[in-house]
């Protein structure tokens, strides 16, 4: 995540990061923490609403796989040891990063994760013809009733807590203001809305943030008075079709409804990491369970 993104979603600890340079000067590597103390106590954990974070490498051209994967065990210890002391270490890591054997030598544990990632470059654009059957009609039955626009924060807001009235609200609205602000000032957010033609109410919505490689799916949302108005899926699809960037990142979900309704979309099933490691002997059997939804 950006230096933006991580100044708002840092509401409870700070950030920081630590980097790897060769013997020349040139940077091979960062890692990028949120780090909180608790009771006195320091852990490195994910912020909330930020999906990934931890070791980016940087390779010169032309490795070879031996020089790559030496490269890789060399920076990433380097990385970790240069970390403040923490009790607990969990970070979620980006897909690009598939090599954590260095991490495990070192006494860290891995659980794997998936996301939904889309291609979305020319050469690997989809046609709604591809699409899953249901999915493919319910965007053809939107398209005839409704809009798809940019829409205001104010607004996004206000059809969002309408869309949960009744229900537990699993979005800090206040987060959601304090990150659109930041990303907003780097040109790197979209907040799009699906309103039904004749009333112009907002059906669904998505807030979109992105960088110059990936365009991530932060947050979404559909009125149930109108779930079979299949305006999340037309807006979805119609930000996917439409994306400038080279992928879309739909955030992924271990949750089967909700990967099987991303799964329509056409999207690559993509790992990544979850690492994590307990490093307080005295205390940690009260933090595998105060943690245990994490490391699982």
């Amino acid at each position: 995540m950006t230096s933006a993104w991580m100044d708002a979603v840092s509401i409870k600890g700070s950030w920081d990061l630590v980097a790897s340079y060769s013997k020349s000067g040139d940077l091979q590597g960062i890692l990028v923490y949120h780090r909180r103390t608790i009771l006195g106590i320091n852990f490195i954990l994910m912020p909330p609403m930020c999906f990934y974070n931890g070791i980016k490498i940087f390779y010169p051209d032309r490795l070879s796989q031996y020089e790559k994967v030496s490269l890789e065990e060399k920076v990433i210890s380097d990385l970790i040891t240069q970390l403040p002391p923490y009790s607990f270490y969990y970070q979620q890591y980006d897909p690009g990063f598939t090599n954590w054997a260095p991490l495990y030598w070192r006494g860290f544990k891995q659980t794997t994760r998936y996301t939904y990632r889309l291609n979305t470059s020319l050469e690997g654009k989809i046609s709604i013809d591809q699409l899953k059957g249901n999915l493919r009609r319910n965007i053809q039955k939107a398209e005839a009733q409704c809009s798809i626009t940019e829409t205001t924060l104010d607004d996004f807001i206000s059809a969002l807590i309408d869309a949960y009235a009744g229900r537990k609200n699993p979005f800090n609205i206040a987060l959601i203001k304090r990150l659109h602000s930041s990303l907003e000032r780097k040109n790197a957010v979209r907040l799009i809305g699906c309103r039904h033609l004749e009333t112009n109410v907002m059906l669904a919505g998505a807030m979109i943030a992105y960088d110059k490689e990936t365009s991530y799916y932060v947050v979404g949302f559909y009125n149930p008075k109108y779930k079979d108005s299949g305006a999340l899926s037309y807006l979805l699809w119609n930000i996917i079709s439409s994306n400038k960037t080279p992928y879309f990142d739909f955030e992924g979900s271990m949750i089967k409804e909700i990967e099987h309704f991303f799964r329509g979309f056409g999207g690559e099933w993509t790992p990544h990491s979850r690492i994590w490691k307990f490093n307080n002997p005295i205390l940690t059997p009260l933090l595998k369970y105060k943690f245990r939804s994490l490391i699982h």
